[in-house]
């Protein structure tokens, strides 16, 4: 007997992390409140985190780079950007996945707060020297993005 539903999902392998994507997207541009806007952490980052300790960062720098190309198309900032910023935490996560991934989700979610903190201060940093904007404050972010690692793993598993 033919299972309709095994054959769907055999084809369609990419298909839960594409929509995680396009999910995780969608919320990072959310319009909320400046108080609550402050405190929404880094889905994007959070979902690449994951992809890199699941698969090496090799396989992944072109999707890093269109998800950085669209973030800045959506931020309006100048292209490149969110490129950068994504690379550099990343890169420190691939290198140490091995370490990273042998620890406890709470030792991971400390490990993606601090790797969380060096995007943002990439961010503010292109930000405020290109003098294209005035950059926010983004510490509250890599808090939050921090205490839902456990969730955004849990999730990212699934892909």
């Amino acid at each position: 007997m033919h299972n309709f539903n095994h054959s769907l999902v055999s084809r369609h392998k990419g298909l839960p992390f594409w929509l995680m994507w396009i999910v995780a997207l969608c919320l990072t541009i959310l319009p909320l409140s400046p108080k609550a806007a402050l405190w929404m952490p880094f889905w994007v980052l959070g979902l690449l985190m994951v992809r890199v300790l699941k698969q090496s960062l090799q396989g992944q720098l072109l999707l890093v780079a269109i998800t950085g190309l669209v973030l800045d198309l959506l931020h309006g900032n100048l292209l490149g950007t969110h490129v950068i910023a994504l690379v550099i935490p990343l890169y420190f996560l691939g290198h140490y996945s091995g370490r990273i991934r042998s620890v406890t989700v709470v030792q991971q979610a400390v490990w993606i707060g601090i790797l969380s903190l060096v995007y943002a201060g990439v961010l503010y940093w292109i930000i405020k020297y290109s003098g294209i904007g005035t950059p926010k404050i983004l510490w509250p972010a890599v808090v939050t993005t921090a205490l839902i690692w456990p969730w955004i793993a849990k999730c990212g598993n699934t892909s």
